[in-house]
């Protein structure tokens, strides 16, 4: 998830529950923050409850799409009105891999959050991609984490100046209790405590150049690994 305050957040979306509303079975999708509740009529179209009102976003053929779980190719977009306009892109048998969340004017319009799908577990069913390994992997990917400016009031927002460059890394790490990550001189730069799949940024801007050495910690044991600034 990247908003106007922050990129490099993660966000774990699930299924929680099903019930009846106006006489049809709905299920709700819990992001952490707020809940909504989406069904599929008997046609295929999708319908969601949108300020207590039953809605049918528009449905189209979209097409390939690329995020950080992999590539899909059997897409559909959908489209949610509002003063916060919501644009996503469903690929059949998976869910959401894409949404774009606008504001819709004023001297704060434009850009307000958006999500790219990384992992997604449908029953046993695990998607991902094939980079990311069991305890601790490490993208090599180098990624911007420097928080952008799409609107007139940048500055309440703490956006980052056009053109700034804040290097990070990602890292998946899974069946660990404790992350650590030490640099050069052999010092503690980061520790944090993890559980079960837990997805990170190495905020590689806030440190010097040199060898940075990422550990996981578990039960099973230790994984390892080495990444370099700059890569």
């Amino acid at each position: 998830m990247n908003s106007r305050q922050q990129t490099g957040l993660y966000q774990t979306w699930r299924v929680t529950r099903q019930q009846v509303v106006l006489g049809e079975t709905w299920w709700a999708l819990n992001d952490g923050r707020v809940e909504t509740w989406w069904r599929i009529d008997a046609l295929g179209g999708l319908h969601c409850l949108l300020n207590n009102l039953e809605d049918r976003p528009l449905i189209r053929e979209a097409p390939e799409a690329t995020v950080p779980a992999g590539v899909f190719v059997d897409n559909y977009t959908y489209y949610l009105p509002g003063f916060q306009l919501e644009t996503g892109t469903l690929s059949r048998g998976v869910g959401p891999v894409k949404i774009l969340r606008t504001l819709a004017g004023g001297s704060s319009g434009g850009f307000d959050e958006g999500f790219d799908l990384v992992e997604a577990k449908i029953g046993d069913r695990i998607i991902r991609r094939d980079l990311y390994g069991i305890s601790l992997n490490i993208d090599p990917e180098v990624y911007n984490c420097a928080i952008p400016c799409y609107f007139v009031a940048c500055g309440f927002a703490g956006a980052d100046p056009r053109g700034t460059v804040k290097p990070c890394r990602e890292a998946r790490v899974e069946g660990a209790e404790l992350r650590t990550i030490t640099g050069p001189d052999g010092k503690v730069v980061m520790q944090e405590g993890v559980s079960g799949v837990a997805f990170l940024r190495v905020p590689l801007w806030l440190w010097p150049n040199g060898l940075y050495t990422v550990q996981a910690y578990g039960p099973q044991g230790t994984a390892k690994t080495v990444i370099s600034h700059p890569q």
